[in-house]
């Protein structure tokens, strides 16, 4: 991993006006992958689409943390299920 994908925590917070302790919460939940270099923290770009979604349901929708996990782990099963869906689509298609 590279050192410049990464992003600081810090700007994080300040861009999307969130806590610190957020973050930190989503980390313990297994949401999110904090990097930690010296005493810095951060969380690498390809990770902050992942984020931003994560944002938007707590702060639109007002679900806590622990909804967040499972409307992650569904939306996570319904593209892994619509992957599937497509290879047997094609499969089908061939024959």
């Amino acid at each position: 991993m590279r050192s410049d994908n990464l992003i600081l925590i810090s700007t994080i917070c300040e861009c999307y006006r969130l806590d610190y302790s957020f973050i930190d919460q989503l980390e313990q939940h297994g949401m999110v992958e904090i990097i930690y270099r010296e005493d810095t923290s951060y969380l690498d770009e390809e990770h902050l689409s992942l984020l931003e979604k994560i944002i938007r349901i707590h702060h639109d929708l007002q679900v806590n943390i622990e909804g967040i996990a499972v409307i992650i782990d569904l939306i996570d099963r319904i593209d892994l299920l619509q992957q599937e869906n497509k290879t047997l689509r094609r499969k089908i298609e061939v024959h």
